[in-house]
This record gives structure tokens, sequence and C-alpha cells, in this order.
């Protein structure tokens, strides 16, 4: 499903800067991108990860509750927290969504994504001194 929840939220960007598995990358940041790239290289980047706390809330059985961390860095402070807010802004108390099928061929409804608090800066720099901030969300899906 980590798959579709990165091709639905790239699709909702309104400029097309993030390109998947570019700049863009579903479950794990990698070593290099799919152009051979080392990743550590490119200064702004966007991980769509499975890191975040999952919701202990009880289970219905046709639902889950599927945690999402987005992780972004920029070498600029400001630029770095502007792409979390965007990703905020897209996605917090959206309803009634439809995910893309990509993998699975499964139709996937987000009943509502949370998220869990606002973007913060996760490190006052990372190793190459860009600024990295993260956003756990919870995605309440409900499956066929």
């Amino acid at each position: 499903m980590i798959k579709e929840i990165t091709t639905f939220i790239l699709n909702r960007m309104s400029h097309p800067y993030w390109s998947r598995d570019v700049n863009a990358f579903a479950g794990q940041i990698p070593i290099f991108n799919v152009n051979g790239a080392k990743v550590s290289d490119i200064d702004r980047v966007v991980g769509f990860l499975e890191n975040a706390a999952p919701d202990v809330i009880g289970q219905l059985p046709d639902r889950q509750d599927k945690p999402l961390q987005i992780w972004n860095r920029h070498k600029y402070y400001m630029r770095a927290r502007d792409d979390a807010m965007e990703f905020f802004y897209l996605l917090h108390g959206l309803t009634q969504l439809d995910l893309p099928i990509i993998v699975s061929g499964i139709t996937y409804t987000a009943m509502i994504i949370d998220a869990i608090a606002a973007p913060a800066p996760i490190l006052d720099r990372d190793e190459k001194a860009r600024f990295v901030f993260s956003c756990n969300y919870i995605w309440r899906i409900m499956t066929p």
C-alpha cells in the first residue's frame, strides 16, 4: 500500500518538482536513485516511510490504520519547512479518497488522513548541514 499512498501524494502536488525514485521515495530512502545518483548528494529529498508509530485504537475488521512518516530535507531551513508544510496542508483532514491502483489490484479508500502533529525539525542539521523535517500521519483505510 505504500506505493499507492506515495503515488497518490505525488499526483496531488501543485508543482512537478518531486519525481518518484529520483528525489521522492516510497518505503525507504535508498543509497542510489533510479538514475544512479547518490541520494546523500541530493539536497532536496522526501521519503514516504512506514516508520511512524501505529495507532492502537481497537480495529474494525474492514479497516486498516496505516501509519506514514513523511521525512524531508533541504539545505535551507525555510525550504525544508515549506516542503513539510506543503505536504501537511495537502493531506491533513482529507476524507473519502480512492488511492490509485499500483501493485495489488485492490482499490483502497482513505476514509480520513490525520496528521498526529504539525511537521517539525528532527535534526538541527544532518551530516551535510541540511535541515530535516518529519511529520507522522495515520491513514484510516477501508479495504474492500
